[in-house]
């Protein structure tokens, strides 16, 4: 960055020219930085990328496949909703500053993927049962680990409870599951039902009170 100055003359026949000069001015290039250069979201999820300075123009791109929404304006916004898949994309920026010097940067964005659940079923029993009955959360990505809640039920582990017939009133019985990534991406809530059936009453009328010996 700075100015260089060359010089010349031409001599012919002995005689020597007026020195000619010619100032180089020589621009340093550009050096872009995305903001922020490293970042995680969820599917459905959007993330805007900006530069630490204004420039003459940029442009953005994405790979393996474009979900940013303007690859021309400063501040893109990677919009994962338009179904981006959970992978790991780069984001490249190609800058032109006013002297015409380009530079480029780049960036990555990790889309993490939203869990799914799905409950194993429970079997109605009588009131009077005192078996535990196990029930499991099935996570999907399988090997996605994270935080899981149990609602109207004894959790064991993040993915299994028990419910035990007993300890519940004669009545329809809703256990319910929440779950979190450890990526931060929330599973939507499941529920499953079961039956505590009530124990039938027995009423004994006699049809006399006394009778002969």
């Amino acid at each position: 960055d700075g100015t260089t100055t060359y010089s010349v003359l031409q001599t012919e026949n002995g005689c020597s020219s007026e020195k000619a000069t010619l100032n180089v001015i020589i621009h340093k290039l550009p050096t872009p930085v995305i903001s922020p250069a490293t970042v995680a979201i969820c599917e459905k999820e959007t993330q805007q990328f900006s530069l630490n300075t204004t420039y003459a123009s940029q442009t953005w791109a994405c790979t393996p496949t474009n979900y940013l929404n303007s690859t021309t304006i400063a501040t893109p916004t990677f919009n994962s909703a338009q179904t981006a898949t959970a992978d790991d994309y780069t984001i490249s920026v190609s800058v032109t500053d006013n002297n015409s010097c380009v530079g480029t940067s780049t960036a990555s964005i990790t889309v993490n993927p939203i869990p799914s659940v799905t409950l194993s079923s429970l079997v109605s029993k009588c009131k009077s049962e005192t078996t535990a009955q196990t029930i499991t959360a099935d996570i999907a990505p399988s090997g996605t680990t994270g935080t899981g809640t149990w609602t109207n039920a004894t959790g064991l582990t993040e993915y299994t409870a028990e419910v035990i017939p007993s300890n519940y009133s004669a009545a329809e019985q809703t256990i319910s599951y929440s779950f979190s990534s450890d990526k931060g991406c929330d599973a939507t809530a499941v529920s499953t039902k079961f039956n505590v059936y009530a124990l039938p009453v027995i009423t004994l009328t006699p049809s006399k009170t006394a009778v002969c010996k």
